[in-house]
């Protein structure tokens, strides 16, 4: 099963760790924050508030 568009809400964020929330339901997750950040651009989630994101170097 592909998801896209899947909205999340940040709670925490630092430069290796982001704790996340689910909206439709009170499911929360920790996230690497690279990947959340890949995901992000291909389009797998929709941060609802992106601004709380931490400016990093992008490990490739």
């Amino acid at each position: 099963m592909i998801f896209r568009n899947v909205p999340i809400k940040i709670v925490t964020a630092g430069p290796k760790w982001t704790s996340i929330m689910y909206p439709e339901s009170s499911a929360r997750s920790r996230i690497r924050t690279s990947r959340l950040m890949e995901d992000a651009k291909s389009g797998k989630v929709k941060v609802l508030n992106p601004e709380l994101l931490p400016v990093v170097e992008m490990e490739h």
